[in-house]
């Protein structure tokens, strides 16, 4: 197995183990500050909100595991920083693939837990494989802090989403219309 392909492993276990532990936190022990990190529902904002999250911290450890050693580490974070922000939409894209072509809920709540398992890991794979792509960039200080501030206001706006979800049905499960 090469270091590469490895290296995509050992970034999806720590994504996935990652994602789990915040998914079910709130579950665990119901406080206002473990809701700041973790699900408190099961609308796709909170699972974008844990996917964002949880690929961020695997991407710090993968920092440290390898990206101080890398040529160039800025490039190595930025890029990180972009697949972090881009995961709730890949995920939107990737796990809304069967319901637009199946059409109807999955039939039974352990192949949902299935399904959704297997499309976050493969969200892992896609934004892994992108990334070597996105570290041949240079970026400017101000992509850096265009991107920086991004990642912190879509982590702001997810937690404020957490305890104050907007009218819209995207960020709630128990949204009538």
């Amino acid at each position: 197995m090469s270091p590469t392909v490895l290296h995509i492993i050992i970034k999806i276990v720590i994504f996935w183990v990652i994602f789990l532990i915040l998914h079910f936190s709130y579950d665990w022990v119901k406080n206002p500050v473990v809701a700041v990190f973790s699900g408190t529902n099961e609308s796709f904002m909170q699972h974008a909100k844990i996917g964002f999250l949880a690929y961020s911290l695997a991407c710090v450890a993968e920092y440290f595991l390898w990206g101080i050693q890398s040529a160039a580490p800025g490039s190595f974070l930025y890029a990180r920083v972009v697949t972090s922000m881009a995961l709730p939409w890949v995920m939107f894209i990737v796990y809304y693939t069967a319901p637009a072509f199946y059409g109807k809920p999955m039939p039974t709540i352990p192949l949902e837990i299935v399904y959704a398992n297997i499309i976050l890991l493969v969200i892992g794979v896609i934004l892994a494989l992108f990334e070597p792509d996105l570290e041949t960039i240079t970026y400017s200080l101000r992509s850096g802090i265009i991107l920086w501030t991004l990642w912190v206001l879509g982590f702001v706006e997810m937690v404020i989403f957490t305890f104050r979800p907007p009218w819209a049905d995207f960020f709630r499960s128990d949204f009538k219309g």
